[in-house]
C-alpha cells in the first residue's frame, strides 16, 4: 500500500484500543483484521450483529478509560465482554480473559468520515452473517464493506486480504472482488464465502 502511495497506519495488539476505532474517518480504507462474534440472541439486550474484538482485555479498557465509561458502554450495547476460546475448548467460558467487542451500534455512533467512499475490509468471522455491521458503515458513509459470510479461518482470511488489496489497488471494483478471488473467495475449511457489500448510489 505504501508502495502505491498510501499513508498507512497500523494498530496492533494493546495498541488496538477504542480510540483507533473511533478516528476511523480519517482513513479511505479501513483493514479490520480482528476476531469477531455474532449476536443473534434477541434475550440477550445487546444489539444483533457482528461484534470486532479489540486487542484490550477489560481490566486493560477500564485502567485506560475508567471502570464507569467502559460499564456504561456495555450496558448501552455500545460494547461487549467477549472471550476467544482456544481450538478445541469444550471446557467453562467462565475462565476465559474477556475481550473488550464493539458492536455495530458503536460504529453508528463513533464513525463520522472526513470524506465519503471509503472500503472497509473486515476479516474476522462473521462479518456479512447478516447486514448489521456492514449498514453501519454504508449509512455513515463508507462505500463498501467486504468480509466473510460466516466463521473463516486465519490462512483463508489473511490469504484473501492480500488479493482483495491487490485487486483494489489494480482498480477493480469492491463488487467484483470476490469473483475476481475465485476459489480463493471460499474459505476451504469452513465454507465461508468472501462478499461485498455496497452502497447502491441515487
Amino acid at each position: 500500500m505504501r508502495s502505491k502511495g498510501y499513508v498507512v497506519d497500523v494498530y496492533t495488539g494493546v495498541n488496538a484500543t477504542l480510540d483507533p476505532l473511533e478516528d476511523l474517518g480519517e482513513y479511505d480504507l479501513i483493514i479490520l483484521r480482528a476476531h469477531g462474534a455474532y449476536n443473534g440472541d434477541p434475550e440477550t439486550g445487546r444489539p444483533l450483529g457482528t461484534y470486532i474484538y479489540t486487542g484490550l482485555h477489560y481490566d486493560e479498557a477500564v485502567d485506560l478509560y475508567g471502570e464507569r465509561k467502559i460499564d456504561d458502554m456495555v450496558r448501552d450495547g455500545l460494547l461487549a465482554l467477549a472471550v476467544i476460546p482456544p481450538p478445541g475448548w469444550n471446557g467453562s467460558l467462565e475462565g476465559l480473559p474477556r475481550y473488550v467487542a464493539v458492536s455495530p451500534a458503536f460504529i453508528e455512533k463513533y464513525y463520522h468520515p472526513q470524506r465519503q467512499g471509503a472500503i472497509v475490509i473486515y476479516t474476522g468471522c462473521y462479518g456479512l452473517t447478516d447486514y448489521r455491521l456492514a449498514e453501519a458503515f454504508i449509512g455513515r458513509g463508507a462505500s463498501a464493506f467486504i468480509a466473510w459470510n460466516g466463521n473463516v479461518t486465519w490462512t483463508a482470511a489473511d490469504n484473501a486480504l492480500i488479493k482483495t488489496l491487490e485487486a483494489l489497488l489494480s482498480g477493480a471494483q469492491p463488487q467484483d472482488v470476490p469473483s475476481l478471488l475465485g476459489h480463493d473467495s471460499v474459505d476451504p475449511v469452513t465454507g465461508s464465502r468472501l462478499s461485498a457489500y455496497v452502497r447502491v448510489s441515487g
